[in-house]
């Protein structure tokens, strides 16, 4: 979601290439935290042959190029991270029950205004209150 909320800042597609968009995203997304990404004839697949191997490859490079390459952003599993070592009272059932809040904020349009930092520090503060 973030590689389209990123290149949908700055450049507009056509409603008929918004498909084309959200494989391409998911097929960067895979190559970069995967370590064995789905294959380009796999998204093919997905999109019932809709688009070619080059229609992918071309969109690809325009998505990469419009974000400079630049791939690496946090996420809320990232803060989450960082709280749990700053906070060393964070054992298993805690960390358990921090994940799930997160899941639960993901469902949640009102959430989407907060930061992935804010909603991972609230996540740990309720779960800490809880335990």
């Amino acid at each position: 979601m973030n590689i389209i909320d990123r290149y949908l800042q700055d450049n507009q597609v056509k409603a008929k290439k918004f498909q084309l968009l959200g494989v391409t995203a998911m097929l960067i997304a895979s190559k970069y935290q995967d370590v064995a990404p789905p294959e380009l004839k796999d998204f093919n697949y997905m999109t019932d042959q809709a688009y070619t191997d080059d229609h992918v490859r071309k969109m690809e490079y325009k998505v990469l190029s419009s974000l400079e390459f630049d791939l690496n952003f946090p996420t809320i599993n990232t803060f989450l991270e960082r709280n749990f070592e700053a906070f060393q009272g964070a054992d298993g059932p805690t960390r358990q029950f921090c994940r799930y809040l997160m899941d639960c904020s993901f469902l949640s349009i009102e959430t989407k205004r907060y930061l992935p930092s804010v909603i991972a520090i609230s996540a740990l503060l309720v779960t800490c209150r809880s335990f």
